[in-house]
């Protein structure tokens, strides 16, 4: 392995940690500096201070004191909401500990703490629980404590639907306030200009002068200077305290190339993880309660489509939510995505999210073939008609017959995808493109025990994958991944030429399992996609009741999704 590979394999290990690092860095340098300019602000005459002044001791019982402390408390019970949130926890405690050391420095200097009584820390208090039951409140009600082994994982709280607890308004605010602060601090350091709100004998009035006694102060380079620090505070205590966008990911193959038993395994290790699984659709449970009770894989489903999907939150830092957007679907219609996801572009519609149960029969006398006048004419408010009706009116007679009339052909080639060639379309593009559609990241899935059958005999039915590479140039997803299903055919050998277990050195079983691949029917594939397949294999541990599900190489998948 070079020392490139090295170093990049040790930068994917601890990138989280090593951002983590930068951002505090950046933020403790740059704080440092633009301290100074806060201190600049605030600590003489300053016009907007002097403003805000008298229209605060117009609150009856209201004094400076009380509002900085009410601002103290919006700030603590924002960061206590944070706290709450394990996605953020580590961010909290670092700014929890920069918070006191703050609050230290500013009562050492004899600033504001020195002059509050006991009625401005009640006021902090209050404010604090009023901001953190207002904001989270709806959150807050449906929390409850992780049965699973509290002190093992980060998340100590799930809500009763077992989704995480998160605060991302929270997150949002907080940096809403310490941007405008910073940068009302750079203002008021380099300007002076009168009190523009002054009292008057009833009220108080604007002092419209105010505005010519303007004048801006300080070098261009210390302005300059300041600005570029207070920028990088800002943006690197946005980035420190922002929510990674979720992910959802799709997996595409050719039949029997193990989909269905990649999801279940993924959901398995998930649980095994301390993933927090979540949102898991009734088929997975009921494929594994058949392995629990029958001691076997349940048979292949033919021409239906089951949704087989669930979500889990990285561990990472800066952690993300994963959506395994699932689907059971045989894989013959993989070889349709490409066309399908052309035709989408030119403007057929889909429906916005997946039907997965679409209509099974046309009514009588109708073929998906003799669309327009036929499809433009259906009255229903049904929303499996409505993007076909769409397309009738929008005139895409042509674009129907050319994806049905190639479903027909694959029907009898060699690859497979028999059944009804409606039913086929329907599933396809109510179920599978939107999935495809809507992925951030592909899963394409590459069959080593068809590899080994074309290894042994030249058999192997299942080998022509190009159509991979159509689909990422058509489809809107940033990342694809390959796996390599079934990597166990490869085990026996691998032991017996390395002396080594599988699992004791998962980068040299990888690259043998690739080494393999590059000399066979998929090296075209692999090589347009560069891309290196992780191999993975599942047991159906039969004689050992306890286990009824045995997989390798699939937690690092799901460390590999959050990346």
């Amino acid at each position: 392995m070079s020392t490139t590979q090295t170093i990049a394999g040790r930068y994917q290990q601890y990138r989280d940690e090593i951002w983590l690092s930068v951002y505090t860095l950046l933020i403790l340098f740059s704080g440092y500096v633009i301290g100074g300019v806060i201190s600049r602000a605030f600590g003489s005459y300053s016009g907007l201070q002097e403003s805000l002044r008298n229209v605060i001791e117009f609150i009856p019982l209201f004094d400076f004191v009380a509002f900085v402390s009410v601002i103290i408390g919006v700030y603590l019970g924002l960061l206590t909401l944070l706290f709450l949130d394990f996605k953020k926890r580590i961010q909290t405690l670092l700014l929890g500990f920069g918070t006191l050391f703050s609050f230290l420095i500013i009562w050492s200097e004899g600033i504001m703490f020195t002059v509050m009584g006991p009625v401005d820390y009640v006021i902090i208090l209050l404010v604090g629980l009023f901001v953190t039951f207002t904001v989270g409140g709806a959150t807050l009600r449906r929390l409850t404590v992780n049965p699973d082994n509290t002190f093992r994982v980060r998340s100590w709280f799930t809500t009763d639907g077992d989704e995480p607890v998160e605060f991302p308004q929270a997150a949002r605010y907080l940096k809403l306030i310490l941007a405008v602060f910073v940068f009302i601090s750079v203002f008021e350091a380099y300007t002076q200009y009168n009190t523009f709100i002054v009292p008057s004998e009833e009220f108080l009035k604007i002092q419209t002068s105010a505005m010519e006694s303007f004048e801006a102060g300080g070098s261009e380079s210390a302005v300059a200077r300041d600005i570029l620090f207070s920028t990088l505070f800002v943006g690197a205590f946005w980035q420190f305290l922002d929510y990674e966008a979720g992910k959802r990911i799709v997996f595409i193959g050719p039949p029997r190339s193990g989909k269905t038993h990649l999801i279940l395994g993924l959901y398995t290790a998930a649980q095994n993880a301390n993933y927090n699984p979540r949102g898991v659709s009734k088929f997975i449970t009921d494929q594994k309660e058949y392995i629990i009770n029958n001691r076997e894989w349940a048979e292949a489903t033919e021409e239906q489509t089951h949704k087989m999907g669930f979500s889990y939150t990285s561990q990472d830092i800066f952690s993300k939510n994963i959506h395994i957007d699932g689907l059971d679907y045989p894989g013959e219609y993989s070889y349709y995505i490409p066309d399908g996801l052309a035709l989408m572009k030119d403007g057929m519609a889909l429906p916005d999210t997946p039907i997965d149960n679409p209509i099974e029969k046309l009514p009588p006398g109708m073929d998906l073939a003799d669309v327009g006048e036929q499809f433009a004419s259906i009255d229903s408010a049904d929303p499996q008609w409505n993007f076909l009706v769409a397309n009738a009116e929008n005139g895409f007679e042509r674009q129907y017959k050319d994806l049905i009339d190639e479903i027909e052909r694959q029907r009898d080639s060699r690859r497979g995808g028999g059944g009804d060639r409606n039913a086929a379309y329907l599933h396809l593009v109510c179920s599978v493109l939107p999935r495809v559609r809507d992925a951030d990241t592909l899963g394409f899935m590459f069959d080593m025990s068809q590899y080994k059958n074309w290894e042994t005999d030249g058999g192997g039915r299942y080998l022509e994958v190009e159509y991979y590479q159509r689909i990422i140039d058509e489809a809107n997803a940033n990342q694809s991944i390959g796996i390599a299903t079934k990597s166990d055919t490869l085990k026996g050998e691998f032991v017996e030429d390395r002396r080594i277990e599988p699992a004791d050195n998962y980068d040299e079983f990888q690259n043998y399992v690739n080494e393999h691949l590059l000399n066979s029917p998929y090296r075209g594939a692999i090589q347009s996609l560069q891309i290196k397949p992780v191999p993975i294999y599942i047991h159906n541990e039969s004689d050992r009741p306890e286990v009824p599900v045995r997989t390798f190489g699939i937690e690092p998948l799901l460390t590999k999704f959050g990346e």
